[in-house]
């Protein structure tokens, strides 16, 4: 956002400078920074930035803040809350990920069975008699 255009817009930010520019001809920050805190010890992190268009809280003072002394928008409090509630209320979808550090393998899972019994099944799915029967160690 340009200094020039948001001033002739009305719309400079509040604080003026607080984005940077401040100043004619001047480009506001369009980006935020944040310094995150690595937890001791840690290796890897998969950061997502989210968004959501819409929240919870707002949509409820919404719905509270309606007084319904409008006839004509009487209704629209109620009317907008259940449209949000019946659309996926505006999930948050993640809009850029980021990785910091290497991801680990996780080691390897060795698996014990002590016994595995497969069955005959007729065209119904219903079980008819015992195929094989395998106990510990067998290999076939």
């Amino acid at each position: 956002m340009r200094y020039d255009d948001a001033r002739i817009r009305n719309a400079l930010p509040v604080l003026a400078a607080q984005y940077g520019g401040g100043i004619a001809g001047s480009v506001y920050n369009y980006w935020d920074e944040v310094a995150l805190n690595v937890p001791p010890n840690a290796t890897y992190a998969l950061i997502e930035l989210l968004y959501q268009p819409t929240s919870f809280e707002y949509q409820q003072f919404l719905l509270l803040a309606n007084n319904r002394q409008n006839a004509f928008l009487a209704d629209e409090g109620i009317n907008m809350f259940n449209a949000w509630m019946n659309t996926g209320m505006a999930e948050p979808y993640v809009m850029v990920t980021g990785e910091w550090g290497q991801a680990q393998t996780p080691p390897p899972i060795e698996m014990t069975i002590d016994s595995l019994t497969t069955w005959s099944v007729d065209k119904r799915g219903n079980f008819v008699a015992i195929s094989n029967t395998f106990s510990p160690r067998d290999t076939e």
